[in-house]
């Protein structure tokens, strides 16, 4: 393996930007052009304070994420209008890592109905590779991501800016390394030099953390906006990054993880075993490195007090919405048992079924954000929905109350004849309100293979979409 981090970027040629976990805005194709070059611009940002942390963990991690250095950088590249908003596109580099200067495209959109007052902004963490023809400078031609139209309507809804940073991680790097392989390589490097700054998602957060700068910068120059306050999302590994920026930097004021089931790192992994008797064929870039062995070692625990959500669930007592999909085959279904009742403050989990990793719900997932970034907009506190389940003499009943009336409850099952639920087909029934007001469910036990359930709750929204919570997902054998 060769370890210059240069290699893959500098001297490779893709055809074109990789868009990983097949999300569903990727299914959207643009027709939009820009038009017009902006001059250069940047702004000296002034350091950010961490915020008042208890954990040590924690508060390292923040003085990783919030650090600038001399390379971090932005400038407008380009103006235009997209479906009713106005955007500019920025160029930036958030910071030097490994001898590298990391460079993303900053997307940022915003309505025309946007209140001059309004201090909040979407953050959309996104991937996608750096061409090598792009060099230091940028792409001579910007394009509009594929996802910007979609998330121009939720500005439109929401009256806020929407923000999509593309690249993060920064890649290809070492040779051509990309999503969970670089990760994996850069934990091992981490092992071998017992050296704090090689694990990567520290540095995605940082970057993250970089955009929020040059989004407030950027949209106090061009919209006279002050905008202090972030709800941050992204998938998978941009949803692993989301956790860590929202522990880290005081900016975030709420979250939505997607398809990242893996907090409490190491308890995780021994569920995978317990549940399929073997690791996810879609992790084997950290299996073949044999890191889930080293992650139970002392030098392991202090690797993931860098990069395990879990470590600093303390410090993530903003609103959440946890978007996960019932098939996903990264993790098994029932994952959330190992960490979702400890997370602090308002916390929505919203399983999608019929869904794996790349999620293709449009209405369950835009009206799950947009529904979060809304109810922070307006100062207004989430739906409570909860759940809670009994042991039956032949199984499980879930009962579920809310603090609302939602407009629809829904009880989703699914059978295997193994624990494995990946290839599961869920199938709906409508659920009615007993006499008490709460929502009560009963699963039996099978006599071999496994029944699987959860319930959901759909609330109206001021939105094109409504808003769906569910239940966690419980698994009989």
């Amino acid at each position: 393996m060769d370890d210059d981090p240069r290699h893959g970027i500098l001297e490779s040629v893709e055809s074109q930007s990789v868009y990983s976990n097949q999300w569903v805005f990727g299914l959207l194709v643009l027709g939009a052009f820009l038009s017009g070059v902006g001059e250069s611009r940047a702004e000296e940002i002034a350091p950010l304070e961490t915020a008042v942390i208890k954990s040590d963990a924690t508060q390292r991690l923040a003085e990783m994420v919030l650090k600038r250095d001399d390379s971090f950088r932005w400038d407008v590249r380009a103006r235009g209008e997209i479906a009713g908003c106005d955007y500019v596109v920025i160029h930036l580099v958030s910071q030097t890592w490994q001898g590298v200067p990391l460079q993303h495209l900053l997307y940022i959109l915003n309505p025309p109905e946007v209140d001059p007052k309004e201090s909040n902004a979407l953050l959309l963490i996104s991937g996608g590779s750096w061409k090598a023809e792009w060099g230091m400078d940028g792409p001579d031609t910007i394009e509009v991501p594929r996802e910007a139209a979609l998330l121009a309507s939720v500005a439109l809804e929401v009256k806020t800016p929407v923000a999509i940073l593309k690249q993060v991680p920064f890649q290809p790097m070492f040779d051509g390394l990309k999503e969970d392989a670089l990760i994996a390589h850069t934990f091992q490097k981490f092992f071998e030099t017992n050296d704090p700054d090689w694990p990567l998602l520290p540095v995605m957060a940082r970057a993250a953390s970089a955009a929020m700068d040059a989004v407030v910068g950027a949209t106090k120059k061009e919209w006279g906006l002050l905008i202090d306050g972030f709800t941050v999302t992204g998938a998978s590994k941009r949803g692993w990054t989301t956790y860590l920026v929202g522990a880290t930097d005081p900016r975030v004021k709420a979250i939505a993880p997607m398809v990242i089931d893996m907090l409490n790192m190491n308890r995780q992994m021994e569920h995978q075993i317990d549940a399929w008797g073997a690791y996810s064929p879609q992790i084997q870039d950290y299996t073949r490195r044999g890191l889930q062995k080293m992650m139970g070692t002392p030098k392991g625990m202090t690797l993931l007090q860098l990069v395990d959500p879990y470590e600093h669930r303390a410090s993530l007592t903003m609103p959440k919405l946890v978007l996960l999909g019932s098939n996903d085959p990264y993790w098994p279904a029932d994952s959330t048992q190992h960490y979702i009742e400890e997370l602090p403050g308002p916390t929505l989990l919203l399983n999608i079924p019929n869904n794996g990793h790349g999620l293709n719900d449009i209405p369950r997932m835009v009206g799950g954000v947009s529904a979060l970034h809304r109810y922070v907009c307006e100062g207004r506190a989430l739906p409570e929905w909860q759940t809670r389940t009994e042991k039956t003499s032949d199984g499980l009943k879930i009962i579920a109350t809310s603090d609302r009336v939602p407009a629809k409850v829904i009880l989703w099952t699914a059978n295997s004849r193994t624990r494995d639920l990946r290839s599961s087909i869920w199938e709906s029934s409508p659920l009615k309100a007993t006499e008490d007001g709460s929502w009560s469910s009963e699963v039996t036990t099978p006599a071999s293979g496994s029944s699987a359930a959860f319930t959901e709750a759909q609330y109206e929204s001021a939105g094109t979409f409504p808003l769906s919570v569910t239940s966690q997902i419980h698994i009989l054998h």
